[in-house]
């Protein structure tokens, strides 16, 4: 798809971001948030063209076109967590992990990347209490987690990787 940026607002250089491991269902729905912004953008930037209607679209498209060039970025550049290694007594990036909780309360959530995390209520950030807590540690550990209104323990159950989490 060709660029339908006016010169004034191309050039601009996207941070460099660091490396990601996606899961598959995370890389699927990542690809449509850029279809739809690949949309918002040419929407945009037809109002661009239009001097009536540039002062109001102006900010609303660099930002769609930031969000864009970064996401795109990310993808582009991201491993497949299908293919890193994956050890089952250690809770890693891409795990679904079971829970306990101190009541007896179970639990089951995917530790993602932070872009990943919005995507349901399953998933968790890396960079979350949660996420952070479990992180590196082994089933069966208990592990204390930090959160703004005080900390709470679960215990380790379970740590998979679901090669097959979406097929294409």
């Amino acid at each position: 798809m060709a660029s339908r940026r006016p010169p004034e607002l191309t050039g601009r250089a996207t941070p460099p971001q660091p490396q990601v491991a996606l899961t598959a269902e995370g890389r699927r729905l990542l690809e449509e948030r850029i279809g739809l912004l690949q949309a918002t953008v040419a929407d945009l930037g037809d109002g661009l063209h239009d001097p009536e209607r540039r002062a109001d679209v102006v900010e609303a498209y660099e930002r769609a076109v930031r969000e864009l060039d970064r996401l795109q970025a990310l993808v582009e550049g991201a491993a497949a967590l299908d293919n890193l290694p994956d050890d089952p007594r250690r809770v890693e990036l891409g795990d679904h992990v079971s829970i306990r909780l101190d009541d007896g309360t179970e639990e089951t959530y995917v530790i993602v990347h932070g872009v990943e995390a919005v995507v349901d209520d399953a998933r968790i950030s890396v960079e979350s209490p949660l996420g952070q807590a479990l992180l590196g540690r082994g089933v069966g550990d208990t592990v204390e987690v930090t959160v703004p209104v005080g900390s709470y323990r679960c215990t380790i159950l379970s740590a998979t990787r679901h090669l097959t989490e979406a097929a294409p």
